[in-house]
């Protein structure tokens, strides 16, 4: 008995040591993954503002790249590198060589360089569906938790000054955003409200959970007091529906069609009738679509700064008597923007008139919309708040032919892919909800900055770089 005790007593040691090794090789292995990388930016852009701003998210966008980079190349994998891709890194390369050095900003150039180079590291570290579909938990997750942060705001804000007088400050239901972000806490819940719908329509997700689920985060626009929302909304989960009945009516069953259609017919009376109820009155100036577009447009619309509590962790040192600059209406904002780039000459009208150009100088490393005393000294800073005027003054014609090719890009990829539509799977519904996305970001580039705000360029550019790996992998499998 003494030498059976003796011999299994190293024999337990090197089993205990071997589950200790096992243990550190498993938190070593989970710490290097994409994913992880991801859920750390995820809280850099979803968490933290509330009372850091936007300071981690670079380091956090960095450490995202380098664990994707590092996992594709420990799969021994070659990069993936869609030349329409390359073809949009190209000419932005050109506009940012064209750029006017007196006004040219590695700030503002890698607002258009460092997100695609992001998505596709993220393409090359999702080659598995597993992957891909944790990644698209931790978004539905990180948008998911702003709702009931979002209605404590709200239901704060109304304790505080009373029913009638809720809608004078209603910039304070931003989640946990920060200072400024009302409209992107609604576009970015209306971008996980359409992957969602997506889901449910193919039986990913059981309607009768993807349904309420995705009208809860459309529900962040009445919270935010976002009129634009019910342009979001329409053309948002218009397109999707448009996409599902055109790619898969072959083989699709009908009462998804049908609730596809019907959602935002639906959903857009129920929440504007939501919106008048908790701020009553806030729809009296926008009672037909025109109106609302007229509304939308017409607007002055602030530039984004980076000044308060919100962005820096410290309190606002501005006086009160300084003044805040506004800049024009959106709609202004767009045809000043042709102007510009087309009364010096051919080269500005098809490469603009550099990155940087409608730069303040307090503006930050990733744009979001907030009030800043910066006099306006350049007539191109006037371009400055919404994304698409932005790309026509910066880098011209050619800029909004990148744009635009990498919306239909989008729509391409659902195209080429319509064959995952037919059955159940998470990369199913990336797929659906990528038209969807395409008319939301154009839409959103005529609202605010879209891709040049952290949080929905997070959401964006990854989502980008899902379906890109479904795509290589779609396309290796049938090679």
């Amino acid at each position: 008995m003494r030498e059976v005790s003796g011999a299994g007593a190293p024999s337990a040691t090197r089993r205990a040591s071997d589950g200790g090794s096992g243990r550190i090789g498993w938190l070593v292995r989970a710490a290097v993954r994409v994913e992880t990388g991801y859920a750390v930016l995820l809280v850099a852009t979803f968490v933290l503002p509330r009372w850091i701003g936007f300071q981690a998210w670079i380091p956090a966008l960095a450490l995202a790249i380098g664990l994707a980079i590092g996992h594709g190349l420990l799969a021994r994998r070659r990069p993936i590198l869609p030349p329409i891709m390359l073809a949009y890194l190209g000419l932005y390369a050109v506009a940012a060589l064209h750029s006017d050095p007196d006004t040219f900003s590695l700030i503002e150039a890698g607002k258009y360089f460092v997100p695609p180079v992001f998505a596709l590291a993220v393409a090359w570290a999702a080659h598995d569906a597993a992957i891909r579909r944790r990644m698209v938990m931790l978004s539905i997750a990180a948008v998911g938790l702003q709702l009931p942060v979002a209605v404590a705001q709200t239901a704060q804000h109304i304790v505080e000054l009373g029913w009638d007088d809720a809608v004078l400050r209603i910039d304070a239901v931003t989640g946990l955003l920060g200072l400024g972000a009302p409209g992107t806490l609604t576009q970015t819940g209306i971008f996980i409200a359409i992957l969602l719908l997506s889901a449910g329509y193919l039986g990913t997700l059981g309607l009768r959970w993807a349904l309420p689920a995705a009208a809860a985060l459309c529900f962040l626009m009445v919270l935010t007091n976002t009129r634009a929302g019910y342009i979001f909304i329409l053309v948002g989960l218009g397109a999707t529906a448009v996409a599902l009945w055109l790619a898969v009516r072959a083989f699709i069953d009908r009462p998804s069609i049908r609730a596809a259609i019907l959602t935002p017919v639906l959903l857009i009376p129920l929440l504007f009738v939501a919106t008048d109820g908790l701020y009553p009155g806030t729809n009296s100036t926008v009672t037909s679509f025109s109106e609302l577009w007229e509304y939308v447009n017409q607007r002055e619309t602030a530039t984004e700064g980076v000044f308060g509590e919100e962005i820096f962790g410290a309190e606002d040192s501005r006086s009160e008597s300084e003044p805040t600059t506004s800049l024009p209406s959106r709609g202004k904002q767009l045809t000043l923007a042709v102007e510009l780039t087309v009364q010096d000459g051919p080269d500005r009208t098809l490469l603009g008139e550099g990155m940087g150009a409608t730069r303040f100088k307090n503006q930050g490393l990733l744009s979001r919309t907030g009030p800043t005393t910066d006099a306006v000294t350049r007539e191109e800073q006037l371009t400055n708040s919404v994304w698409l005027p932005r790309v026509i003054t910066e880098t011209g014609f050619i800029g909004v032919v990148a744009f635009f090719g990498l919306l239909a890009y989008l729509v391409a990829l659902t195209v080429r892919n319509r064959a995952l539509l037919r059955s159940p799977s998470w990369d199913g519904a990336v797929m659906l909800a990528l038209p969807g996305i395409a008319a939301l970001t154009l839409v959103s580039a005529l609202f605010n900055t879209a891709l040049a705000i952290q949080p929905y360029a997070t959401l964006f550019w990854s989502l980008l770089g899902i379906a890109i790996a479904i795509d290589a992998a779609g396309r290796s499998r049938s090679a």
